[in-house]
């Protein structure tokens, strides 16, 4: 696949996930009669621009994207402080302090 086809499979992948995000679908793998009925159009130019595995690898990315910004701000919510990698320490490593 050369630079231009990946750019067209990126760009019907950037328009198709757009359309579920309007229509408030979330895992197009699972619900395909409603993505078929609000995003037809862009799933097919997204599903014609990309080879099949990409295509299954976006639409599961995307919902463990989700999934993840959902625990995120769930956490926050909670009270959670969230880690950066370089607030952990490692046992013995350079970021252990003992």
């Amino acid at each position: 696949m050369d630079r231009a086809s990946r750019e067209r499979c990126w760009s019907g992948r950037d328009a198709f996930f757009a359309c579920l995000d309007a229509n408030g679908i979330v895992d197009p793998l699972k619900k395909k009669q409603e993505t078929d009925t609000h995003c037809k159009p862009e799933k097919t130019r997204f599903e014609d621009g990309c080879v099949a595995t990409w295509v299954e690898y976006f639409c599961k990315k995307r919902v463990l994207e989700i999934q993840r910004e959902n625990m995120i701000k769930q956490a926050q919510a909670d009270g959670a402080v969230l880690l950066t990698k370089d607030d952990v320490r490692h046992p013995g490593g350079r970021g252990d302090s003992t």
